[in-house]
């Protein structure tokens, strides 16, 4: 099993309009090809001072070659709607994890 996980940093302006965007927009983009399922959002928790509030938002799918074949049909649209959206009001990275339990 791998996890996608989306790491945000979003301003304390925009976490209304961002929370309602992760949920309407986001995640149905997403899961809209069945290659990700189970979206999960967590609030970081964080000890060190930052600039916003940090979100993680995950998806699993059953292997590389299906993330890799999502990515490369859908990763763009994710990222450019973030940014279109946002600009530098939300900053994003993503990692790959793979589950060996």
């Amino acid at each position: 099993m791998i996890i996608l996980n989306i790491t945000f940093l979003v301003s304390e302006q925009q976490i209304s309009k961002w929370l309602k965007w992760i949920k309407e927009e986001h995640i149905p983009y997403m899961l809209s090809d069945n290659s990700l399922i189970s979206p999960q959002i967590a609030k970081v928790i964080s000890q060190e001072e930052q600039d916003g509030v940090s979100y993680s938002v995950q998806y699993k799918t059953e292997s590389i070659a299906n993330l890799n074949e999502w990515y490369a049909k859908y990763g763009y649209g994710m990222e450019e709607s973030c940014v279109k959206t946002f600009g530098e009001s939300v900053l994003f990275f993503s990692t790959v994890l793979e589950v060996i339990e």
